[in-house]
């Protein structure tokens, strides 16, 4: 899987990380459907993709420098039924400002405290 080299502890190491992939694991199937909000580079995506072939796997990334190594990754790994779109998802309609931080992983319609916007995007 492809990521920054900011992240590679973050996915090799994070005791977290291992608790949510287990649990994540025990719970999906093949023949479902797995919305990954916020995907970011697709870690759980990949994760279940890998795990259960036939699951039906909709991803959500709204920045686009992530959604790049979005697609590279699901190429990467060969998954099917895997459908991607590059937006914010919400509970309302409508159009809202978004928060491009330094830190790729907290990006959000809130500015997030320990990372700086670096940029706002009005179209997600």
């Amino acid at each position: 899987m492809l990521v920054t080299p900011r992240y590679t502890g973050h996915y090799c190491e994070n005791a977290c990380e291992n608790f949510t992939s287990d649990l994540l694991l025990n719970l999906s199937r093949d023949n479902m459907l797995f919305i990954d909000i916020g995907a970011h580079y697709v870690y759980y995506t990949v994760l279940v993709g890998t795990r259960h072939p036939d699951c039906n796997i909709i991803a959500f990334e709204p920045v686009p420098e992530n959604f790049d190594i979005l697609k590279r990754n699901v190429a990467l790994n060969k998954l099917k039924n895997t459908e991607l779109h590059n937006v914010a998802v919400s509970n309302s309609d409508g159009l809202r400002k978004f928060n491009v931080t330094e830190a790729s992983d907290s990006c959000g319609f809130y500015e997030h405290p320990l990372t700086q916007t670096s940029k706002v995007r009005s179209n997600s």
